[in-house]
């Protein structure tokens, strides 16, 4: 179950490969924002990128090096 904002723009071109695009949506309470998409950088400044299809990407086993550089490279 996902606690994160999870993204409803059906337009990006980033969408299939956006993990706030394509997670599974809590079944009880889900939060929703339509992230811009910025043209420039080729996403928005939420994207999530989709490390394995598989697998539900809930940053519990991410370390603290990888938290800070997706929040430097998300935040550009």
């Amino acid at each position: 179950m996902p606690d994160i904002a999870k993204c409803c723009n059906e337009s990006c071109p980033s969408k299939d490969s956006c993990y706030r695009y394509t997670v599974e949506p809590s079944p009880l309470w889900q939060s929703y924002c339509s992230f811009e998409y910025i043209e420039e950088k080729g996403k928005c400044n939420f994207y999530w990128e989709n490390e394995d299809k598989g697998k539900t990407n809930t940053g519990a086993n991410v370390s603290e090096e990888e938290k800070r550089r997706r929040i430097k490279n998300n935040y550009r």
